[in-house]
């Protein structure tokens, strides 16, 4: 398995920010993230490279820039050397190695190309995708038709439903990011 961070979105709700880069515990979030997920395979982000030169962890342009998480599968797919890659979000910092491997057991033992997890909505990312899907993918951005979730639904995908959503919590606005800083433990 590999890990792809997808760092390529604007932060908007942020003020305008990349979101990869909030710190936690004195560490950017990419970082706490690939702390956890690293014995599982190779880590790297997706988005944009120059935000990310200081870290040792390698970082890859978006192929289609602002084509949203479809843009950035099909960025990890064209680095990718394993079958499936795990996806995961740069805002969330609590992600926890037992849900890939989770996520893993679930895919290989389903006849689908994908395992997501469904919290109290289908949750695309974070996601396992079979990197035979490349195609698909590419073909969904020439259509311009940008949703993860309706390519979720257009494709066999192995669900798993959470009922604890702490885990699974993006940091979206400050009030998110206060509310990490008090609770995540570092």
């Amino acid at each position: 398995m590999e890990i792809a961070i997808l760092c390529g979105g604007k932060g908007k709700r942020m003020g305008n920010v990349n979101k990869g880069l909030l710190k936690i515990c004195g560490k950017a979030f990419v970082e706490v993230i690939y702390e956890e997920l690293k014995d599982l395979g190779d880590v790297y982000i997706v988005g944009r490279k120059q935000d990310f030169k200081y870290l040792k962890i390698p970082a890859y342009d978006d192929i289609f820039p602002d084509f949203g998480p479809l843009g950035g599968i099909y960025t990890a797919f064209n680095i990718a050397k394993s079958s499936y890659v795990l996806f995961v979000p740069c805002d969330m910092p609590t992600f926890k190695k037992e849900h890939a491997i989770y996520l893993e057991k679930v895919l290989l033992e389903s006849y689908a190309g994908i395992s997501i997890f469904y919290t109290d909505r289908i949750t695309p990312i974070p996601g396992i995708y079979k990197t035979t899907l490349k195609d698909t993918v590419r073909k969904r951005l020439n259509t311009k038709n940008l949703s993860i979730t309706d390519f979720i639904k257009s494709q066999k995908t192995a669900v798993s439903v959470v009922k604890d959503l702490g885990y699974f919590k993006n940091v979206n606005t400050i009030e998110d990011y206060e509310n990490l800083i008090k609770n995540f433990q570092c």
